[in-house]
């Protein structure tokens, strides 16, 4: 995702119903990096956006398939690390 596309893309609210989405250490650090220059902020942003995977969705077709190896190799060491297709189709 670059960063035009972030900056329009729906952000999540930083509470819930259930509590803050955010622990007390990150909620502390939105507010010092709030407190920023607007220069800093965005290479900030910046940087913490590059930091991110790339969604699955959006890798070509030969990262997508190192992801499918990796993610395979992953479950044969471990096969507890696989969600059951049922979990899976319940939550879509």
């Amino acid at each position: 995702m670059d960063y035009s596309s972030w900056r329009s893309a729906q952000l999540p609210p930083l509470f819930a119903k259930g509590g803050p989405l955010m622990s007390r250490q990150t909620q502390a650090l939105l507010e010092a990096a709030l407190a920023l220059p607007a220069t800093e902020r965005e290479q900030l942003v910046r940087q913490l956006v590059q930091s991110l995977p790339t969604p699955v969705d959006q890798l070509n077709d030969e990262d997508l398939e190192a992801e499918l190896d990796r993610r395979y190799a992953e479950y044969r060491r471990d096969p507890s690390v696989g969600i059951p297709w049922s979990k899976i189709k319940r939550s879509t």
